[in-house]
């Protein structure tokens, strides 16, 4: 039987899966066209970059 904390855990797992998966699709966050551990990253800061100021950009959602 699965605890709470399992659960909570799988719940989580799912969301960043779906995460990775949105910045792929729409920014482009598939292989890193730079060289090394270093090129990784900095491809993957360029990522994140792009999808926060994208964020801050749209307008908030009305609930």
């Amino acid at each position: 039987m699965a605890t709470a904390a399992d659960l909570n855990m799988a719940t989580d797992s799912v969301g960043c899966e779906g995460r990775i998966s949105h910045l792929k699709r729409e920014f482009g966050a598939r292989r890193s066209r730079l060289k090394g551990a270093t090129g990784a990253h900095t491809w993957a800061s360029w990522v994140v970059l792009t999808y926060d100021l994208h964020t801050l950009a749209s307008p908030p959602m009305r609930r």
